[in-house]
């Protein structure tokens, strides 16, 4: 199913770990979005956007956007019409450099809320304000090559998830909605929306029979 690009891009893997990873994560996203566009999946052709992002080039995709994001043995799909949607999905490890992270790639707002909490606080922080971070600028279709200062999440363990500031726009915070969750034990993720979350429906795909 997977073009040349991507059977390429799995070959380049130094790990057979890695490569499946890849394999499956890709294999079930040409797999779901054949059954929203009605093809097989290996009609699909991916464009690609200044920063790499990737968009359905054909068949007419009708507004569907989408993002895919995978960590350790788990794989996220996130499908929407007409809105920008991203979606990041992390493995909850411990980090030793967690702090000097934080003071590197934060914003200015969210280490200073970050700092006030207790050390045994701070992991889950983490992960909540980055994998929020990731799926905006993944939904912008910058992901990392944005500035990760120039904008700003919640943070703290009682507020819930949002777009706080955007540099140059200072409409983005009411446009935007930021959704987190935990799809399994030992997993933070979160998907961002440019536009209204009325309801997030989920499904979970565990035949992979046919691989």
């Amino acid at each position: 199913m997977l073009s040349s690009q991507e059977q390429a891009r799995a070959e380049a893997f130094g790990s057979a770990k890695l490569r499946t990873r890849y394999i499956l994560a890709h294999f079930g996203l040409r797999s779901i979005l054949g059954l929203y566009l009605k093809c097989e999946p290996d009609e699909i052709i991916y464009g690609h956007e200044l920063y790499g992002k990737p968009y359905i080039a054909v068949p007419d995709p009708g507004g569907l956007h989408f993002n895919l994001t995978y960590s350790q043995d788990l794989a996220l799909i996130a499908l929407m019409r007409s809105n920008l949607i991203g979606i990041d999905l992390e493995y909850c490890k411990l980090i030793p450099d967690i702090d000097q992270l934080v003071t590197r790639y934060f914003s200015p707002e969210e280490r200073s809320q970050y700092f006030q909490l207790r050390s045994e606080e701070r992991m889950d922080a983490f992960y909540r304000c980055w994998t929020r971070k990731e799926a905006f600028g993944k939904a912008l279709g910058g992901g990392l090559s944005i500035s990760l200062s120039s904008f700003c999440v919640s943070l703290l363990p009682d507020e819930p998830a949002r777009l706080i500031r955007l540099d140059g726009d200072a409409t983005a915070p009411n446009r935007w909605q930021i959704q987190d969750f935990s799809p399994e034990i030992g997993y933070e993720a979160a998907v961002a929306v440019d536009g209204e979350i009325s309801r997030m429906v989920s499904w979970q795909w565990d035949d992979l029979s046919t691989v």
